[in-house]
Order: structure tokens, then C-alpha cells, then sequence
């Protein structure tokens, strides 16, 4: 049985090229399964080596691969939140599921399952009565935690999960999926109230192609 190697570093470039020679060094067909930890931050902005991102965007694109700042936004578009002034979750999920995502689809066969933020924002489900519905999981959880929080009190944290993964679209028997790698993204606290600690579940992930935007994507 295998464990988890562990990866830590205050720097997010590092953090990735690290995943990427513990990868590269392991047997082709049955990779090392890692946790890669992130603890770098300044001014809400995770730590980068501009010289690795260059580099990697440098070689991404010699081999037809999106830049790193592309599979960063399919997993949550943040540049364009900071574009539109950073607005309320509920405001901004209604531009990106009813505009961005039918965009991004259009440009993109790859696209065609589904995206990351459109499944945290506009995630499907069927009640009892088999009405289809929506369900925000982002702006939830960010109403119940402002909620709480008026209250001196904080959610459970086994709450503040938001899942990827849907069994009516991705319980097949291909051999891969291209979408979702990423399957769930669970919210924790400690002690300080400002500070917020990000995991996110990936079964399997593309370290080359993807890993380092998905990392840059919060």
C-alpha cells in the first residue's frame, strides 16, 4: 500500500515543480499519490517564482497545452472577479453560469461536461418528486458562514464541503475523463478567524498540464 508523499512549501511554483519531479521519477503507469501543501501568502496572493511560471508557460505552449492562466479559471475565475469589482458571489455566479460558461463551451470542445466553477455555482440535482433543480454550494456556504458569524459562532466545518463530482455524468466505464479531475473542495478554520485553509480532492490530475493553475485558482 502506498501513502500519500508529502509536499510543503511557502512557494507555490516550488510547491508544483516539486509535485512534477516526484511524478516524473515514478513508475509511468502508477504514479505516487501526493498532498501537496501551499502555506505562502501575501496580500490574499499565493507566493509565485516568476521564472518557473515563465518557463512553464514557455513549454505549455510549445506543446499546445492552455497557459496556466487558463486552467486556472475553469476552476474559479478569479482575475474576471477582480475585473467586475469583486462582486457578491450570487451577483457573479449568474454572469459566469448564464454568459462565461455557455462561452467557454462554445470555444471548447473539451468543455462540453461541464466546468469546475459552473458545477460549484449551478450544481443539478433531482428531488424526491424528480424536479430538476440548482444549487449555489459557493454562495451557500459564504451565507451561512457571514451568518454565523453575526452570531460569534462559526459553521461545521463537515459543511463546508462543495462537490465536482456528479455519479449521473461521471459514473462511466472510460478508462479516463478529461473532466472532472478535481472532485471536491472541502473549507476549513483554525484558531484565527481571518484564515481560511483550502483543500481540494484530486483522484488523479494532470501535474504537467493542469496542476499549477489549479493550484493558482485558490
Amino acid at each position: 500500500m502506498s501513502h500519500p508523499f508529502p509536499i510543503s512549501n511557502a512557494n507555490l511554483s516550488h510547491a508544483w515543480a516539486e509535485a512534477l519531479l516526484r511524478v516524473a521519477g515514478g513508475p509511468l503507469n502508477d504514479p505516487p499519490p501526493l498532498c501537496v501543501t501551499i502555506t505562502g501568502f501575501e496580500s490574499n496572493e499565493p507566493l509565485e517564482d516568476s521564472e518557473v511560471r515563465a518557463a512553464l508557460d514557455i513549454e505549455l505552449a510549445s506543446k499546445g497545452k492552455n497557459p496556466i492562466d487558463v486552467s486556472a479559471l475553469v476552476v474559479f475565475p478569479y482575475k474576471m472577479w477582480k475585473r467586475h469589482g469583486c462582486p457578491p458571489c450570487r451577483e457573479f455566479s449568474k454572469y459566469c453560469t448564464d454568459k462565461y460558461t455557455p462561452r467557454l463551451k462554445a470555444r471548447n470542445r473539451n468543455n462540453r461536461r461541464g466546468l469546475y466553477f459552473e458545477r460549484m455555482m449551478q450544481y443539478e440535482y433531482y428531488d424526491s418528486d424528480g424536479k430538476l433543480h440548482q444549487h449555489n454550494q459557493l454562495a451557500y456556504i459564504i451565507d451561512w458562514w457571514k451568518k454565523q458569524r453575526q452570531g460569534g459562532k462559526r459553521p461545521r466545518r463537515s459543511g463546508l464541503q462543495v462537490t465536482c463530482f456528479d455519479p449521473r455524468k461521471d459514473h462511466n466505464a472510460l478508462p479516463r475523463l478529461a473532466f472532472p479531475c478535481l472532485q471536491q473542495v472541502g473549507f476549513s478554520y483554525g484558531e484565527d478567524k481571518d484564515q481560511l485553509t483550502v483543500n481540494a480532492f484530486y483522484p488523479t490530475q494532470f501535474i504537467f498540464d493542469r496542476a499549477y493553475g489549479n493550484y493558482l485558482s485558490r
